[in-house]
């Protein structure tokens, strides 16, 4: 398991190599300050409370994290798709736009989390996923979970695979050719998922 506070520093040095400050781009989300306190874990009760009201009834998806841990880690995701797209996507496509759920930064409850894809890029949707652990490409297989894959299936959307820590994207413009085999019960978060078999079908390549 790596520590959060390893991950964020990354994601602080990763910003640095393109120049620009991470607390910049967080000053751009819908509430920065409260964002910050969660990254850095100096919340007050007010903002507890906040918090817990718009990630209401997200249980499910939090599987073992208690709520700052999920809000903390959807940040830091965050910021990560974000300087994905900006500067290592438009060195694939020439239009990208964010259409998932989630694009204005903002915490949904759970009543309101679907598994959409995050960005449509040259008339094509993708989802965004990233690993921390570099397990995916150790093992060339992503794990969705619950009824991801089905969806984006039927929706047609393809995969963009963020390594943050290897500085590496990987590309799947579409889900039909994969292999996929299914599971009963994922051993991390408890629920079913479907196994994508990557290595036939995926080339990492280094960010530009």
């Amino acid at each position: 398991m790596i520590a959060f506070q390893t991950k964020l520093q990354h994601v602080i040095h990763l910003y640095h190599e393109f120049g620009v400050r991470a607390w910049v781009r967080l000053a751009a989300y819908p509430d920065p300050e409260l964002y910050h306190h969660i990254l850095i874990g100096t919340l007050t009760s007010i903002e507890s409370d906040k918090l817990r009201h718009q990630l209401f009834r997200t249980e499910h998806h939090r599987d073992s994290r208690n709520i700052r841990e999920y809000a903390r880690e959807m940040i830091l995701n965050w910021l990560i798709e974000d300087l994905v797209i900006q500067y290592v996507l438009p060195h694939k496509f020439k239009n990208i736009k964010l259409i998932g759920g989630d694009r204005d930064r903002r915490f949904l409850a759970g009543s309101h989390v679907a598994a959409t894809p995050d960005l449509k890029a040259d008339g094509r949707k993708y989802d965004i996923k990233c690993d921390w652990t570099g397990y995916w490409h150790e093992k060339g297989i992503v794990d969705l979970r619950d009824g991801e894959y089905p969806l984006l299936l039927k929706q047609n959307a393809g995969l963009v695979l963020i390594l943050p820590f290897q500085k590496q994207i990987g590309i799947l413009d579409s889900l039909t050719e994969v292999k996929v085999i299914k599971g009963k019960m994922h051993p991390i978060w408890h629920k079913p998922y479907h196994a994508l078999e990557l290595s036939e079908n995926l080339c990492w390549e280094d960010w530009k």
